[in-house]
């Protein structure tokens, strides 16, 4: 799986972006205070969402899920002040992935849909910290594409591996990356043969 582009409207200095396109190695040049460090940011925001949102997913709590992963969007913080006043104040991400055959298999076997290789998903979030999930997956046969969203965000929060650690870092920031680091490495420790055995009940002689 693979980011293919990605988009943010309303978030901190960034009013709108056009479609930026993502690669292996991408680079962000430009002027200082121009904002490079929020775009970068919202990215990593989005992603965060999507991989709480297939954490929470898991443990059946959808519902609930907005005030589980209130630390990946702070809304007084990162919604433009000059416009909190708006009634419908939100910021919204846009991604599209690219996903691979095996993939697609995965996807069919956890979704129970078809997909091709691009799939576009965007996300709004706004003062009450509950992220909206909706999926504009084309196709025939998909014409409710919501219906399925959280199931699909899910598939797609699994598939995440983020660790994003900023030049500028207080030591709480740290202390989160590292964390990160060591629960990347545990997720990799309990898809092994031997973490799953150990796991197995028992029966005593």
């Amino acid at each position: 799986m693979r980011l293919k582009s990605f988009q943010v409207k309303d978030y901190r200095s960034i009013a709108s972006t056009f479609e930026i396109g993502s690669a292996n190695n991408l680079t962000i040049v430009g002027p200082n205070n121009e904002g490079k460090s929020n775009l970068v940011t919202a990215l990593v925001t989005a992603l965060r969402l999507l991989e709480d949102h297939s954490r929470y997913a898991r443990r059946g709590r959808f519902r609930t899920l907005g005030r589980s992963i209130s630390r990946a969007y702070d809304w007084q913080n990162d919604y433009p002040l000059q416009l909190q006043q708006r009634a419908d104040a939100h910021t919204t991400f846009k991604l599209k992935v690219t996903l691979d055959q095996d993939d697609q298999v995965q996807f069919l076997e956890s979704v129970e849909s078809n997909i091709n290789d691009n799939l576009p998903i965007t996300i709004r979030i706004g003062r009450d910290n509950i992220p909206q999930f909706e999926v504009n997956k084309p196709g025939k046969g998909y014409a409710a594409p919501t219906k399925k969203s959280a199931q699909i965000a899910a598939f797609i929060g699994s598939k995440l591996s983020i660790n994003y650690i900023a030049a500028i870092r207080t030591a709480r920031d740290s202390a989160r990356s590292v964390e990160a680091l060591v629960s990347q490495a545990l997720k990799q420790v309990e898809k092994t043969p031997e973490y799953i055995d150990a796991l197995k009940p028992t029966i005593p002689r």
